[in-house]
């Protein structure tokens, strides 16, 4: 998985996100001036590069993440902690794992970054 790291100018924040739509992002977590969106691991960095020169991205490879497979593996009522976004995604972020069949038990935040504390429903299969 390819992730690009953007400054986000004032004003330009629907439009950016937009070209990053346009571009075939598979999602995108916004923070206070930055964006990071989430590419496939098949696109084509050099084209991201150039379509993206102006805001001068910082483009990283990361693995993958199978969140269902990890609700998956988690006993029910089994915890995983989920981190690394700024709280104002951290509604989006739960709403995410709820999908792959965790639930968020409580938000921790520490020096403007949040975590989750996720957990698998008794009810779940495994």
């Amino acid at each position: 998985m390819l992730v690009v790291e953007l400054a986000c100018p004032a004003g330009q924040h629907d439009r950016l996100i937009a070209e990053l739509w346009e571009l075939g992002t598979v999602g995108v977590l916004e923070g206070e001036g930055l964006l990071r969106a989430y590419f496939s691991a098949g696109s084509d960095r050099q084209v991201l590069e150039s379509a993206l020169a102006t805001y001068a991205p910082r483009i990283l490879e990361e693995p993958e993440r199978d969140w269902t497979a990890l609700a998956r593996v988690l006993k029910p009522g089994g915890e995983a902690i989920v981190s690394g976004f700024r709280p104002r995604t951290a509604g989006r972020v739960a709403q995410a794992m709820q999908a792959a069949g965790l639930r968020a038990r409580r938000q921790l935040e520490r020096e403007g970054w949040s975590a989750l504390l996720c957990y698998t429903p008794w009810y779940a299969q495994t």
